[in-house]
């Protein structure tokens, strides 16, 4: 018979509950399944939630790119410009002309072994 009080005292507990008046937050959850215009206003407001932040998303991008290539155009000015300034001056100043290499002095053949005779040291 134990079991048996146990459950009923459970019972009598979880009809006790039943009982006590909603919290606000057990009325808010009450309230926010009120009907289905308020569901279709609710999706209909996440949907333009989600659009707008789509929107926002694509200006960001726009202007990230837009900076992106601004910089890459600056810099690419930059590197023209020095390119120009290294030219002129290369043009203003030539380098000295490179000397030729100096011709080496000829070096005897050597002889072979083989057609040295004793007769030749002497």
């Amino acid at each position: 018979m134990p079991v048996a009080v146990t459950l009923f005292a459970h019972i009598g507990v979880i009809i006790a509950e039943a009982k006590k008046p909603l919290t606000s937050r057990e009325e808010a959850k009450e309230n926010n399944m009120a009907s289905p215009k308020t569901d279709a206003e609710a999706r209909y407001a996440k949907v333009q939630k989600r659009a707008a932040e789509a929107t926002l998303a694509v200006k960001e991008a726009d202007a990230e790119s837009r900076r992106v290539t601004d910089n890459t155009a600056r810099l690419k000015g930059l590197r023209l410009a020095k390119i120009a300034a290294e030219a002129a001056e290369l043009a203003a100043n030539p380098p000295p002309p490179k000397r030729k290499a100096k011709a080496r002095a000829k070096v005897a053949k050597a002889i072979p072994v083989e057609e040295l005779n004793a007769e030749d040291d002497g």
